[in-house]
């Protein structure tokens, strides 16, 4: 997977956002079953088809749903990422001031673009840097959307030289400009201090920890994974990739 690839991927892998008191009627928010919760959720965007939080709440869970299908679910998935981009638009729309709607959008476009092109692929990349951006504007304690804004500085810093280059003569030098590892180490570091329980917010952040050569401060972040409860599908492998790490920084040692 190149770099491009990877700073998509992020996005989406990138936990929804701190969610706000349940609503009485809204489905379990429960991170086992996010098809049946795309279920229910459609049923209640038909019943209320004017409310934005069933609309974004919707896009993140069909962005989980999606993301734990196999590449060889490609066309099911792909479908199921392209309903989570219209989820998300419409959300924006109904509730352009909503941080939630941008969050999601950037997360559902994070996936849906796994497929295309390279230029394409890094047309998207602004698009979602823009949407975590209006998410942080309006809401500056949105850990999804710093953890978004972290993981797109610390991919841009990770570009080969080709991608780079057509990276450049698409979005401009500035914006490559601003890219650099003490702003990735700084939005995941916002992320981890409002969600510390988020295994996936300290994966990253010890990752990029350890890209910018800071192993040690990485360490008690990959140690705290191993007692954080799972609150998304795909915790089991970050958890044990965190393991991993672990192992490696302590010189080889297989102790937990």
């Amino acid at each position: 997977m190149t770099a491009l690839q990877i700073l998509l991927v992020s996005v989406a892998l990138a936990q929804r956002p701190a969610a706000p008191e349940e609503t009485p009627g809204a489905p379990p928010a429960h991170y086992r079953d996010p098809r049946a919760a795309a279920e229910t959720l459609t049923r209640l965007v038909t019943d209320q088809p004017d409310r934005a939080e069933w609309r974004w709440r919707l896009a993140m869970a069909l962005v989980d749903a999606g993301k734990v299908l196999p590449d060889r679910q490609r066309p099911e998935r792909d479908s199921i990422y392209a309903r989570a981009v219209s989820a998300a638009w419409e959300a924006i729309r109904l509730a352009p001031d909503g941080a939630q709607g941008h969050f999601a959008l950037a997360a559902a476009l994070g996936r849906a673009t796994l497929t295309r092109g390279i230029r394409d692929r890094i047309r998207d990349a602004e698009a979602i840097r823009t949407a975590a951006l209006r998410a942080l504007e309006l809401d500056p304690g949105h850990d999804g959307a710093w953890h978004v804004l972290g993981r797109w500085h610390a991919e841009i810093m990770r570009l080969s030289g080709l991608e780079r280059f057509i990276a450049r003569r698409i979005l401009g030098g500035g914006i490559l400009g601003e890219a650099s590892w003490d702003q990735a180490v700084r939005g995941l570091d916002q992320a981890v201090a409002l969600r510390p329980d988020w295994i996936y917010h300290r994966l990253d952040l010890a990752e990029v920890l350890i890209k910018a050569g800071r192993p040690e401060a990485a360490r008690p972040h990959l140690e705290a994974i191993a007692g954080l409860a799972p609150v998304d599908p795909l915790d089991p492998e970050y958890r044990a990739t965190a393991a991993e790490l672990l192992r490696k920084l302590r010189g080889g040692s297989r102790e937990p």
